[in-house]
């Protein structure tokens, strides 16, 4: 099914802070995101209407949807939270 690799919610503080530490992802970085947060919430609905728009003209991408079950309601919805 899912791969696990990139689920953290069973990673402990050491193994978290030691992707952190890989990524040279720094404090410094956390506050600038941390200061970003209000302009990504004011364009998420709009930034994801517009990958959305783009992902549904890909039959490819169409396919692998219908075949999970979901459809652009749904993952809208999840993106733009």
């Amino acid at each position: 099914m899912g791969d696990n690799r990139f689920d953290t919610s069973k990673l402990n503080m050491s193994e978290f802070k030691a992707r952190l530490d890989y990524l040279e992802f720094t404090e410094s970085d956390a506050k600038l995101l941390k200061s970003l947060k209000p302009w990504a919430d004011s364009i998420a609905e709009g930034f994801v209407k517009k990958f959305y728009d783009k992902q549904f003209n890909q039959q490819g991408f169409l396919r692998i949807i219908e075949k999970a079950g979901s459809n652009r309601r749904t993952l809208e919805g999840a993106q733009a939270g």
